[in-house]
């Protein structure tokens, strides 16, 4: 269920994403315009807290906890530094980066951590690791493909603001959800699967008629 759950948060998050200069304007006021390409990081962050989860999970069930704690001291003591270099000023040799550099380490080191641990992992239980990467990949691009284009579509019909984020919603939505209907394995799911969820909606929808009738 992981490819299952981490596309559903990436629904979400590539939206935010694509949207951050529309929502900023919105709730903060174009005074804020500088904090966009933080944001628009950040809001990718939770997408891959859900493989960091779960993975956890998966470490602790199977009483690898030495090797869980060994990949999280590393990982503060990388992002130790790393958070140094990007905020350090360059007198310090360091990118003096602000915000923005400190939202590209926080969803970098969170990206290295967790699929570090899910090659530990998929190397227990005798997966591929690749397909996951491959699929992590390939959400994110088509989700933010769909993202912009829907976007595009609004903004031929509304200006932009309130208006348009919500029109940009409606019409993301309808084509993740057409995507993850006729291409099941986005979402990891098999086709199988699909047919199994269209037979159990039909099975209630036809219950809820009798209960009708």
């Amino acid at each position: 269920y992981v490819p299952l759950l981490y596309t559903i948060t990436a629904y979400f998050a590539v939206f935010v994403s694509s949207q951050t200069r529309t929502i900023v304007g919105v709730i903060a006021g174009a005074e804020y315009a500088d904090a966009v390409p933080a944001t628009m990081l950040m809001a990718l962050y939770p997408i891959h807290q859900t493989y960091g989860q779960l993975s956890g999970s998966v470490f602790y069930a199977t009483d690898q906890t030495r090797l869980y704690r060994n990949i999280g001291i590393t990982a503060m003591a990388v992002g130790l530094f790393a958070t140094w270099f990007a905020l350090a000023p360059r007198d310090w040799m360091g990118l003096d980066a602000g915000s923005l550099g400190l939202a590209t380490k926080m969803v970098a080191m969170q990206v290295i951590s967790v699929n570090v641990q899910l090659w530990f992992n998929t190397r227990y239980l005798g997966l591929s690791v690749r397909w996951f990467l491959r699929h992590q990949l390939v959400v994110v691009v088509v989700f933010f493909l769909i993202a912009r284009a829907a976007s595009f579509l609004a903004g031929v019909f509304v200006e932009p603001g309130i208006v348009h984020l919500g029109f940009s919603g409606v019409l993301y939505t309808l084509a993740v959800g057409v995507t993850g209907w006729t291409w099941p394995q986005l979402a990891g799911l098999q086709v199988s699967d699909r047919t199994l969820l269209r037979k159990e909606l039909a099975a209630r929808w036809r219950g809820r008629s009798g209960t009708r009738n």
